[in-house]
């Protein structure tokens, strides 16, 4: 074999090398890309219309988590921008998106905004029975439960029919997702008080077919 020509090892290692290149440069690409994305038009204006009608950042990261699931710094960075817009924006202006009536844009973003508030009440009731009761509610006392938080809606097929059980069965999986809520147990703790007991049977009378309090829906390892 003559001097100048690179043996199979010294092409492999050169082979291997330009494959290391391009997954660097592959990797780079999506880390700018994801500094560059931008959060959706109509995501912003519901964002804008939650901040000014509670004005607490927590809530404002978890509604764009909800919406997008974009990562953290994502998150943080859209936060800031209608942060800075709130303290800017005139109160006329933030009035108008406070009401949220003025455009259609606007009465679209401010559904978003109350089926995000609906959602995140059954959350919030959900999170109550684990951690004040030590109860994961079963899913058919959480199908009981929706209306009370706005949450019983429409069938798609019939505009006049409530929504029927199996399409409260389909949202309540896909609420599940977006708020990382699982079937679950809660390990037995200890002895509780009478009042206490009364009112897990309660709850738990709701649905004739729970019989177990312990056994249901519970709090994922990263709700927000």
């Amino acid at each position: 074999m003559a001097s100048g020509c690179p043996t199979l090892s010294q092409q492999m290692l050169n082979i291997s090398n330009a494959l290391t290149d391009i997954s660097k440069g592959l990797h780079q690409m999506r880390k700018r890309t994801r500094m560059q994305r931008q959060v959706p038009r109509q995501v912003l204006t519901a964002s804008m219309i939650l901040f000014c009608r509670c004005g607490e950042q927590m809530r404002l990261l978890e509604f764009l988590k909800w919406k997008t699931a974009a990562e953290q710094e994502d998150l943080d960075r859209w936060a800031c921008g209608v942060t800075k817009w709130r303290d800017e924006a005139a109160e006329h202006v933030c009035k108008l998106y406070t009401d949220g009536n003025a455009t259609l844009t606007l009465r679209r973003a401010a559904a978003q905004v109350a089926k995000f508030t609906a959602e995140l009440s059954l959350h919030s009731w959900v999170m109550h029975q684990n951690t004040a009761l030590g109860i994961c509610p079963d899913t058919a006392v959480v199908l009981q439960e929706l209306p009370k938080h706005g949450l019983e809606g429409k069938a798609r097929h019939a505009e006049d029919a409530p929504r029927t059980h199996k399409c409260s069965r389909q949202f309540l999986r896909r609420w599940r997702r977006r708020w990382s809520v699982r079937e679950g147990k809660i390990p037995i703790g200890e002895k509780v008080s009478l009042q206490e007991l009364q009112a897990k049977v309660h709850i738990c009378n709701l649905a004739a077919a729970t019989t177990d309090p312990s056994s249901g829906l519970v709090r994922g390892p990263n709700v927000f």
